[in-house]
């Protein structure tokens, strides 16, 4: 998945294959998919907050593969989840960023680079923090028998 954007019929998932809309908002599809995580999109946020101090522009970290910054406020309709582990690069075009994507594929966000390089800072620091995690508990063998 390589973001989520408001669609006049719901949301709207571009993948590396395709597109597909749902009939749901982007915060109740963002809370299935950290219900498929054991947790709700509230007490992700929660989580991400005491753990980075971040209390504002806070990465949503689902799993390795699904890391999101959103473009805006999550419920303005302009806004747009982009998971950034699927993100190649970043670039300035005027007041706007262009980012490119595995595939190649790009999308304009209407949003300043400086702006944008700063959410990426955090998801980069979120990402760190969560492989930390996972190193230091598998190697004090926590799930072994």
């Amino acid at each position: 998945m390589y973001y989520i954007k408001k669609h006049h019929e719901g949301i709207e998932i571009i993948t590396n294959a395709k597109r597909i809309i749902k009939n749901t908002s982007l915060q109740r599809y963002l809370d299935t998919l950290c219900m498929g995580v054991l947790t709700t999109l509230e007490g992700r946020q929660k989580a991400m907050r005491k753990l980075t101090g971040y209390q504002r522009n806070t990465p949503l970290y689902i799993d390795a593969h699904l890391c999101f910054i959103q473009t805006k406020h999550l419920q303005d309709p302009t806004n747009i989840a982009i998971n950034v582990t699927k993100v190649l690069s970043v670039k300035a075009q005027g007041q706007a960023t262009i980012f490119i994507f595995e595939n190649m594929t790009r999308l304009k966000v209407n949003r300043p680079l400086q702006k944008i390089q700063k959410k990426l800072k955090r998801a980069e620091v979120t990402l760190a923090l969560f492989f930390a995690m996972m190193k230091t508990l598998l190697s004090k063998k926590v799930f072994s028998k």
